[in-house]
């Protein structure tokens, strides 16, 4: 049995480094579980449900603050533009002209509110998602009292989930993904090795792709979680050891592949243009 859990354990950490994607997927539907809960004994129409589980699954998606102050500060005003959404579709389902305009208006604000980093991502897809729903649902002005109690309980829910139920632990986060960061080094080495053993086939040939993209999946995590733990002269420096490590094995499959079809080795590793080695061939 322990086998089969720290096989499965395994798997998991493979296929999700520093379990990000979990933990945003479970932080996404214990906020809908807790939101949807809290709405049913008030027997609420379906349509003031779904602005709350949608509240919910927005806020939990789309905040990403670097601390938890600023999420917090972020929540509430997540609250607040969603509110004044909400308003303006229920008062443009009486005006028929008015919520098209204001529509096109909000995807323009919704696109534009990105250049002002991961709030103004946030702000304009809540606003633009809390418009949409009660629109498409044909909301009323009588509805908003409700609709605006489904939007707070959303958004309450997720803030229970993101600082209580399920806290982001940068430092373990940040344990897990250098430990597949090696995993996923070593993952490479063996692809390349079982290249070489054939000399070459179109099975190992995407194996060893598929294990230099892994790869290249973690440093960039290494990227984004380095600055949560260390200094940032400290995170440059890790960044910079794991795109020469990526950039030393990139070569060594470029090499072994190379070698296996008679062809000239390069002189110099491809990078994209980001700057990161680019994937083998």
């Amino acid at each position: 049995m322990n086998h089969f859990r720290t096989a499965a354990l395994d798997r998991l950490a493979a296929a999700d480094p520093g379990l990000v994607r979990l933990r945003l997927a479970g932080s996404a539907v214990l906020g809908i579980v807790l939101a949807v809960a809290a709405l049913l004994p008030a027997h609420l129409p379906l349509t003031v449900m779904l602005v709350g589980a949608i509240a919910a699954m927005m806020t939990a998606f789309t905040v990403n603050d670097p601390t938890p102050g600023a999420q917090a500060v972020t929540l509430g005003l997540a609250f607040l533009t969603g509110a004044a959404s909400i308003t303006v579709a229920s008062l443009g389902s009486a005006l028929p002209p008015l919520d098209s305009v204001v529509f096109v208006l909000l995807i323009f604000v919704a696109v534009y509110a990105q250049r002002f980093g991961a709030r103004g991502t946030a702000l304009g897809s809540i606003g633009f998602f809390l418009f949409f729903f009660p629109m498409f649902l044909q909301a009323h002005l009588k509805q908003v009292p409700q609709l605006l109690l489904a939007l707070a309980v959303g958004v309450l829910a997720n803030a229970l989930v993101r600082f209580v139920l399920l806290r982001h632990n940068a430092e373990a986060e940040f344990l897990r993904v250098r430990r597949a960061f090696r995993a996923r080094l070593g993952a490479v080495v063996r692809a390349t090795e079982a290249y070489l053993a054939v000399n070459g086939s179109e099975r190992t040939r995407k194996q060893l792709r598929s294990s230099i993209n892994r790869l290249h999946e973690c440093v960039l995590l290494i990227e984004d979680a380095a600055p949560d733990v260390v200094d940032a002269r400290a995170a440059d420096r890790l960044r910079r050891r794991a795109i020469e490590v990526e950039l030393a094995v990139q070569w060594l499959a470029i090499t072994v592949q190379r070698t296996c079809s008679d062809e000239p080795s390069p002189k110099s590793a491809t990078t994209s243009s980001r700057g990161w080695p680019a994937s083998a061939p």
